[in-house]
Parts: C-alpha cells; sequence; structure tokens
C-alpha cells in the first residue's frame, strides 16, 4: 500500500475504473480494442495546423489503412482523410501528420483496415493567437510491473487538459523481475521480453507490453500528448556515449541507443526534427501568445557522464606512513571534477538552441516560458544530521545511504545525476534565462517524487520550478526508510530553494497558465497495487508573472 495516506482531500476527480466514462473518454465512439488495432490509438505534437496520429496494425503482412480526422466523433463531418500501408520495417506502425485542421480545435480520428475500425481517438490542436489559459497534465516514470497505472486512467477521465506532458521513463528496460513488485507478478502483470531490452526487437517488444495495458491506451486516446525520453527508454543513468546499465557484454552503446531511439520514434506519437536538428527531440509549441513550452533532452543529446560518489572520489595522497588509511580527497573531488565548466548535460548546441527559444519568445511578447524536461533543476544538498534519524534495524541500502549523509558537511548535492550534478551547466541555464527570458516555469521528472522549488541565482528568484510523483514507480520512501514527515522537513531544511516535497506517493499533477499566473496542482493516488483511480487534489502552488527580471516567489494557493 502506498505509505501516508492521511491528507486532506480537498476534490475528487476519479472513481472505480470500472465505472461508466467521465469526461473525455465520453466523448468518444467505440472505445473497445479490436483485432486488427489491439494497441489503440494516440495524438501528438499538436500544431496550429495539423497533428500526429498512431496506431498499430496487428498483421503480417503490408496492409493498407485508411485514416479519418473529423470534427465530430460519428464522422459526419470529416476534415482530412488518406490511406497508408503498413511496413514491417518500422513494425507496423502508422504514423499520419494529420494536416488540413483549424487552430484551437478539438477533433476525432480513427484508423480502418479491411473491415475493421480502430477506436476513436480525441485530439486538441494548438491556439493561434488569443488563448485565456492552457492546462497540461504532468507525468513520468511508469514502472509496467511496480503497479497499475491508474493516474493515466485518472487523466483520461477529464475533460478540461489541453495536452499530456510525459517527460520520460516511458519504459523501463529492465529484465523481467528486477525494479519489480512481487505483488504485481502474482497478478500476471509482469514485462516482455523476460530479458533486458537491448536490441531493436526487444524495445519494440516492450512497447508492445506498455501499450495493451488498458489505462495508458485510455489516456492517450483521450488526450494528445507532448512527450520526451528520460533515461530508461534506453538505459538506466544513461547519457550520449554510455549507461550506468550498460555493459561491454552487451554490445555496442551506440548500436543499442540507436535501437531505442528508433523505438521510441516508432511508438510514441511525436513528430522528428528535420533539417540541422534531425534526429535531436528537444522541439518547441507556441500556445498562441501566451506561451511557448520547450522540450528538452538532457539524456542523450550532449550528456556528459555523470559523475558517482563511489567511482568518482579518489583517495588523497597520503604520508607514507606504514599502516595509514587512505581517505576520501572530497576537495579534489569538488574543484577538479564536480565543478569543471566544461561539463553539460544538455550539450553546447541545444545550449545554444535553447538561449534562442527564450530570446524569440521573449521578443514574441510571450508571457510565460514552459520548459520541459527530465531532471531537477533545484538545489538538494544532502542534509546534515539525517543519519541520526535511520532506524537502529538494518536495510538493504544502509550502507550507501550512511556514505551519502557522511558527505553533508561538504555541501554536495544528494543526486549527482541531475542538474546539480553539473553546476557549471546549471549556472548558464540561470544565467539565460535572466538574461532572455519573461517568467520560466521548469517542469521535471525522474526522481518519483513531488517537488516544488524557487530556482535562484545572484540571491533572486530566477525560475519556479514543479517536479511531478510517477505514476508507479517507487519513490525516496523505498530507499531512505526514515519517517516521511521528518524526511521531508530534513530534505527542506537544507535547501534554500525548496518549498515543498513528498518523498511517498504516487500520482501526477497539472499545470494551469493564464497571463497573469502559472499554477501547479497536485493529485495523489489512493493506491497502485490495485486498479483504483481515487485521487485527491492536496497541494497546490502558484506564481505570478512579473515585467522584470526573474519571477515572483510561489505561494500555495
Amino acid at each position: 500500500m502506498v505509505q501516508n495516506w492521511s491528507v486532506k482531500r480537498r476534490s475528487l476527480l476519479g472513481m472505480i475504473a470500472g465505472a461508466p466514462a467521465l469526461g473525455a473518454l465520453s466523448a468518444l465512439a467505440d472505445k473497445r480494442v479490436k483485432p486488427r488495432f489491439p494497441y489503440g490509438v494516440a495524438s501528438g505534437d499538436p500544431l496550429k495546423d495539423r497533428v500526429i496520429i498512431w496506431t498499430k496494425v496487428h498483421t503480417m503482412a503490408a496492409q493498407d489503412v485508411s485514416w479519418e480526422v473529423a470534427t465530430d466523433d460519428g464522422f459526419q463531418n470529416i476534415i482530412s482523410q488518406g490511406t497508408v500501408t503498413s511496413d514491417a520495417a518500422n513494425d507496423h506502425i502508422i504514423k499520419v501528420d494529420a494536416d488540413g485542421l483549424a487552430p484551437g480545435k478539438c477533433y476525432y480520428y480513427r484508423f480502418t483496415a479491411g473491415e475493421d475500425h480502430s477506436p476513436v481517438g480525441r485530439t486538441k490542436t494548438l491556439p493561434k493567437d488569443d488563448v485565456s489559459s492552457i492546462r497540461f497534465a504532468v507525468t513520468s516514470c511508469s514502472n509496467y510491473p511496480y503497479g497499475f497505472f491508474n493516474a493515466y486512467r485518472h487523466m483520461a477521465e477529464r475533460d478540461d487538459l489541453d495536452a499530456v506532458l510525459h517527460l520520460g521513463d516511458y519504459i523501463y528496460e529492465y529484465p523481467r523481475g528486477v525494479y519489480a513488485s512481487d505483488a504485481m507478478a502474482a497478478l500476471g502483470r509482469v514485462v516482455n521480453p523476460e530479458h533486458e531490452i537491448i536490441a531493436l526487437d526487444d524495445y519494440r517488444a516492450r512497447y508492445a507490453t506498455y501499450r495493451l495495458d488498458p489505462d495508458l491506451q485510455a489516456v492517450h486516446q483521450a488526450h494528445s500528448f507532448i512527450a520526451t525520453w528520460d533515461d530508461h527508454e534506453s538505459a538506466n543513468d544513461s547519457y550520449a556515449t554510455g549507461a550506468e546499465n550498460h555493459n561491454e557484454g552487451e554490445g555496442d552503446w551506440q548500436a543499442r541507443r540507436a535501437a531505442a531511439r528508433q523505438a521510441y520514434y516508432e511508438w510514441m506519437p511525436i513528430r522528428e526534427n528535420q533539417g540541422v536538428h534531425a534526429g535531436e527531440i528537444y522541439r518547441s509549441f507556441d500556445y498562441g501568445k501566451l506561451a511557448r513550452l520547450i522540450m528538452l533532452d538532457t539524456r542523450l543529446s550532449g550528456r556528459d557522464k555523470p559523475l558517482t560518489y563511489g567511482a568518482d572520489i579518489e583517495p588523497e595522497q597520503m604520508a607514507r606512513e606504514e599502516g595509514a588509511t587512505p581517505q576520501p580527497d572530497i576537495k579534489g573531488f569538488i574543484q577538479n571534477k564536480l565543478l569543471n565548466p566544461s561539463r553539460t548535460i544538455m550539450g553546447a548546441k541545444q545550449e545554444a538552441w535553447l538561449k534562442d527559444q527564450l530570446q524569440s519568445s521573449k521578443a514574441k511578447g510571450q508571457p510565460w516560458q514552459i520548459l520541459g524536461q527530465q531532471v531537477l533543476v533545484g538545489n538538494l544538498p544532502i542534509p546534515k544530521g539525517a543519519e541520526k534519524l535511520l532506524p537502529k534495524e538494518d536495510f538493504p541500502q544502509r550502507q550507501r545511504v550512511e556514505q551519502m549523509f557522511a558527505l553533508a558537511p561538504f555541501g554536495l548535492p544528494i543526486n549527482l545525476d541531475a542538474w546539480d550534478g553539473y553546476p557549471a551547466a546549471k549556472a548558464r541555464l540561470l544565467r539565460d534565462i535572466m538574461a532572455y527570458a519573461n517568467n520560466v516555469v521548469a517542469l521535471a521528472g525522474d526522481t518519483h517524487n513531488a517537488w516544488a522549488f524557487d530556482l535562484k541565482a545572484e540571491n533572486q528568484v530566477v525560475a519556479a520550478e514543479f517536479g511531478t510523483p510517477s505514476v508507479t514507480s517507487p519513490g525516496l520512501e523505498t530507499y531512505i526508510p526514515i519517517k516521511p514527515e521528518k524526511l521531508s522537513r530534513a530534505i527542506v531544511k537544507a535547501s534554500t530553494e525548496l518549498n515543498w516535497t513528498d518523498t511517498t506517493r504516487r500520482g501526477y499533477m497539472t499545470l494551469t497558465v493564464t497571463e497573469d499566473s502559472t499554477r501547479a496542482d497536485y493529485y495523489f493516488l489512493a493506491t497502485v497495487k490495485e486498479r483504483n483511480t481515487t485521487a485527491a487534489l492536496d497541494k497546490s502552488f502558484e506564481v505570478k508573472a512579473t515585467k522584470s527580471p526573474g519571477i515572483s516567489p510561489m505561494k500555495e494557493v
């Protein structure tokens, strides 16, 4: 069971998954999965006049597939249509950039193969100019064998979303039984293939496992997605030239990386970049004159290898005393490695692209720039004195946790895999935000927990950051067995930027943007161990737009 479910419930938006469909799903004409279309439908990367629509055909041979986009779910007023042929080379996946659409409108789409119609999907194009508000659901980290995708179902039942922003870890690469729940395995919720996924067919098969899930199908059917990958779409703690979870026995990393990228582009309703940025996933979306959504890649595009406390802190040169015990050279690690100005989390090409995006958005008069990216920007130092809160009883991660807590006096961060592990790159990011942007809100996934930061530079708040909890993946409560309220207090106290965190519960967040303010609402689920979409709006924060450099400090609302 999810721990610490004693929260104030300000509103309820979900009921039992088996109940009649509410909100968005009720508008769809046919929700049944047809034999020819077992993976459902999806849409994504909307523009003002077009959107990507997606399905996969269950066939062994080439198959003609027709598609239709209409203003009504009965398809009496068809706006765009065509026919394509499925191909074994791309796993019989159909992706169409359906054009001829009007800005800021909802549309319905479907596919037909032979006598079979796909389920009917709903999507929405970007607004052209004037728009008073937008609302996104923000989500990440959906580990299939760790629990049910109740958060996806809860999002699917909403009819107030412009899009779903998925910040990565859409799948996990591990073999069956690793990073998984025994309780879920007993219910048959296990992944295919059984081994760790390395080759193209492996990644395709893993996506197929996930996309047969009815709750994941439902959220894709109801809303368009704007997504980016994190590490587990390739391998744990991945970077441009390798990954923590990749070794020589698993072949060439670049071949594995290419296979992971190809499968992602096949299975996700995403538009691929062309020209000088071909092959890259970073891209932007203009929501009229209100906001620019800028999706980043802090994983595979240009990230240097993450540092680790175990491998990168070397012993000091000791006096030649017989029997002397080497001590870790913390100062050397900080000066020579952590603060190395050349280390980057995005790469120089993407940094320049982001600067241009911020500048052009500001010049366009958009009050908001929203950064959709993977890992936390906010500062999270190791909390001092936290070792005193650990239980006396042994636990699996004790040695690792105690070693980390011992570094607290040096001001080192909890997570070197986040922006904290790339302080020079982080400083450049904040400097560019101050120089070139209006009001920036950064979004993050990856940690499986919820966060709310005021990002600071030169002693002023320059941006806000909201981190979304995971769909199912376990959080800090799994690794650090300190009472949740005590652990949260210690983490918040250690950071000069962190306003709040929840370290135990699964869920998602919404982001509502108006001209004057941006609001983050956090929804937490009752459980992920059974199909149950009961969820509570538990915490809300708001930031106000300003006309001076920086942004207003966030307030709880």
